[in-house]
This record gives structure tokens, C-alpha cells and sequence, in this order.
């Protein structure tokens, strides 16, 4: 049997990684905002180019999605009441 790794809570974290994740998605809404707030397009890959794209774009492209994402999530929870 081998012998069993204590993880420090540092390697625990980045071992489930949910903390991890919700600081890099803040990170990027963060940017995402200042990028908006003083009108500097964001760089991005786009189908292996690199391009520019201007922050309102990029933020209603996402609220978007999170929209179709929450109405999806509604509906599977209304069908398996």
C-alpha cells in the first residue's frame, strides 16, 4: 500500500479547484470591466488568430450565454420535479 500525501490546505485548494476557478472568473470580469470602463479593446484568439474585440461585446456575448445557461438549468429542474 503506498504511503498517503498530507496535502497542505494551499495543495487542498488547488486540488478541488472551485476557489481557484471563481478567482480567475473575478479576475477576468474585473478586466473585462476596466477594459470597458476605459474603452481598450481586449485581445483574444479567434480560430488560431490573434484579434481585438472590444470589451461591451465580449460582456454581452456572456450575459447572453448566462442567460440561455439559467433558462436551460430551469428547465431541467422543473422536469425532474
Amino acid at each position: 500500500m503506498m504511503k498517503r500525501e498530507r496535502l497542505t490546505r494551499v495543495g487542498r485548494i488547488f486540488v478541488e479547484g472551485t476557489l481557484v476557478d471563481r478567482a480567475v472568473e473575478a479576475a477576468a470580469r474585473d478586466a473585462l470591466a476596466l477594459h470597458k470602463r476605459v474603452g481598450v479593446p481586449v485581445v483574444v484568439c479567434r480560430g488560431g488568430k490573434v484579434v481585438t474585440v472590444s470589451a461591451r461585446t465580449l460582456l454581452s456575448a456572456r450575459s447572453a450565454a448566462q442567460r440561455r445557461f439559467r433558462a436551460i438549468r430551469a428547465a431541467a429542474k422543473g422536469a425532474g420535479a
